[in-house]
């Protein structure tokens, strides 16, 4: 059964950069939104993020920032280590972290959320330390949430059904065949009650350009920032599709842009990591709230 958070939020942002839903590098606000508030946080990179989840988990109890109905952390919470007991205590503290805020979080695990190869000691570590599957739903009032996890080897007891209960020999990601054959069917038997359908994955599906001005490391790579490929790219958008999703949430890039590819819209969030390779970012979160059948949703700074 998906699991129902059943309480309503009023939200007022003022000063919010980057609006989205009409995202073409205008500063706007969302003001008083009514429905569901989603926090959409992603590429926290713990340790690394100079207390930056701290302050943003503080922020919301000293009522600096209003409270959401669901925080989404959208893979990359933290930086890797070189081993899996490392590991297990960067996701622990981050996750003891994020949770003092005393919102639902919902997890997705992604390329930094793992030890190096074996890629199986990332699935165990997933799941041994935040304890949810790799493909989620969340219905909330008027929207229902699919999370799509990726480029960890799941273990066996999650969703086995994608492998025939084998984990396969070389990862796990949305653009994967069975994969999506796997998260059509778990769409199909958790269609909730009828709201508006948003998707959650890390890796972006299409292709992004830097609109924030800030730069990338990888450059030449942007317009192509994706892994998919056409053909792996084709079925994702044949599933979006069939499976009625319109909006797609995704990280990686480090920065916050847009697309609209076939009447989808994809949308990346900046990280929390303001540094990296020689390269300097803006940093903050996604603020997504449902206003009177219209997904405004806008990147909020942090420090």
């Amino acid at each position: 059964m998906p699991h129902l958070l059943s309480r309503l939020s009023f939200l007022r942002l003022t000063a919010i950069g980057l609006v989205s839903t009409a995202l073409r590098g205008r500063a706007s606000e969302i003001r008083r939104a009514r429905g569901p508030v989603i926090h959409h946080l992603t590429d926290t990179h713990h340790p690394l993020d100079d207390g930056r989840l701290a302050g943003y988990v503080d922020a919301i109890l000293e009522g600096k920032i209003e409270r959401p109905d669901l925080i989404v952390h959208g893979a990359d919470l933290v930086n890797g280590a070189p081993t899996e007991a490392e590991l297990r205590e960067q996701l622990a503290s981050a996750k003891a972290i994020l949770e003092r805020a005393g919102v639902p979080v919902r997890y997705l695990c992604h390329n930094h959320d793992r030890v190096g190869d074996p890629l199986e000691a990332a699935g165990r570590s997933f799941a041994a330390i935040i304890r949810q599957p790799f493909i989620q739903h969340v219905s909330l009032p008027g929207l229902e949430v699919y999370l799509v996890s990726g480029a960890v080897t799941h273990p066996a007891e999650y969703h086995p059904e994608n492998y025939n209960g084998k984990p396969p020999s070389w990862g796990f990601d949305i653009y994967d065949k069975q994969v999506l054959a796997s998260f059509e069917r778990f769409v199909a038997d958790n269609p909730g009650l009828g709201g508006r359908r948003v998707l959650f994955t890390h890796q972006p599906i299409v292709p992004f350009e830097d609109i924030t001005g800030t730069g990338h490391p990888d450059a030449a790579l942007i317009r192509p920032y994706h892994v998919v490929g056409e053909e792996g790219r084709a079925r994702i958008l044949a599933t979006l599709g069939r499976t009625e999703i319109r909006h797609v949430f995704c990280g990686h890039c480090h920065f916050a842009s847009r697309n609209v590819v076939e009447g989808v819209e994809f949308v990346t969030t900046p990280s929390f990591l303001r540094e990296r390779a020689g390269h300097t970012y803006s940093v903050g979160f996604r603020v997504i709230a449902l206003q009177n059948d219209h997904l405004a949703h806008a990147v909020r700074p942090v420090a």
